[in-house]
């Protein structure tokens, strides 16, 4: 196995992996020689944390698993806490950055997944329905198809900003906006409109003309987190998605999930989504690997079984038949 490290300050120079970490790096885990075929899928994994930090329990160890069956694997460690939209720019640029070195790296360039538990599954999910906007691609300076991910894998992920949100997340992504989610409180005002909708509220929210005498825009900050309810973001072109989580999570409920699925269900993107009998939040590869105290909590051998599920995912469908 090759290791490397590199760090998306200084433009993804590479960096001693040893060293200390400096967030944003960018972690890589390839298989190299001859001997290796001439092209691999390449999963891209999001640790969770809430937006404010990153988890070691859902980055390495979900990575050499994934890499123990024949995928090349990157773990992100983006920057938390952040305001959005950095670590969705950071996601965004490392995407690109694999694709670029998909030749030298045995990489299949229409075969990169973005992987993300929790938070970080809200991180992949805005990438798979953002990657097309064009204020991505200006902060970026990318052209979309080069920052397009060819499949998303969804762990446990936050996805809504209204009931059943997960405020904490929010919290730390829109910091100064997000007071507990907007349930019930406000329609999305741009479910159901043009990408161009999008794109001009991000704009405005991003234009010191817009801003009022402290720097903040009261109006499009409330539109931010609307805009950042991901069940109302889906579209046609969101890539075909695998998805779990547990029915007993009581931190990230499961209707995260069954939204984003009825919304992918609604758009006709493919997905494969499991739904599991019990497990608390945060389960990663659901074994005492990665289990933390009280490790009993967190060995469910049932959503365990999520990996050999998803790995048949990735090797098995081909992402440009698919629909």
């Amino acid at each position: 196995m090759e290791y490397r490290r590199f760090d998306l300050s200084a433009d993804f120079r590479e960096t001693d992996p040893y060293g200390e970490k400096t967030e944003p790096c960018l972690d890589a885990y390839l298989r190299r020689g001859p001997f290796i075929p001439a092209k691999r899928k390449a999963v891209l994994v999001c640790p969770g944390g809430a937006y404010r930090f990153t988890s070691l329990r859902e980055s390495e160890p979900v990575a050499l698993r994934f890499f123990a069956e024949g995928i090349q694997a990157f773990v992100l460690w983006y920057s938390a806490p952040a305001p959005f939209p950095k670590a969705l720019t950071e996601l965004a640029r490392s995407v690109r950055f694999v694709r670029a070195n998909a030749a030298d790296w045995n990489i299949d360039p229409e075969g990169i997944y973005v992987m993300g538990f929790s938070a970080g599954g809200h991180l992949a999910a805005s990438l798979s329905n953002m990657w097309h906007m064009g204020f991505l691609n200006d902060l970026c300076g990318s052209a979309p198809d080069e920052i397009r991910p060819d499949g998303n894998i969804l762990c446990y992920p936050v996805i809504t900003t209204g009931e059943y949100t997960h405020a904490e997340s929010f919290k730390h992504l829109l910091p100064g906006i997000a007071r507990g989610g907007r349930a019930g409180a406000r329609k999305d005002p741009y479910a159901g409109t043009s990408g161009d909708t999008h794109e001009r509220v991000l704009r405005n929210l991003f234009s010191e003309e817009t801003a009022d005498a402290d720097g903040e825009n009261r109006e499009l900050q409330n539109d931010l987190l609307a805009f950042n309810s991901l069940e109302d973001r889906v579209s046609e072109r969101t890539p075909p998605t695998f998805i779990w989580t547990t029915w007993t999570d009581r931190t990230v409920p499961a209707w995260n999930t069954i939204r984003y699925v009825e919304a992918l269900y609604r758009h006709g993107v493919p997905c494969e989504a499991h739904i599991f009998r019990k497990g608390v939040h945060g389960l990663s590869l659901g074994t005492a690997e990665t289990a933390k105290a009280p490790a009993e909590a967190y060995v469910e051998p049932a959503a365990a079984s999520w990996v050999s599920l998803c790995v048949d995912w990735i090797l098995n469908r081909n992402p440009r038949t698919e629909r």
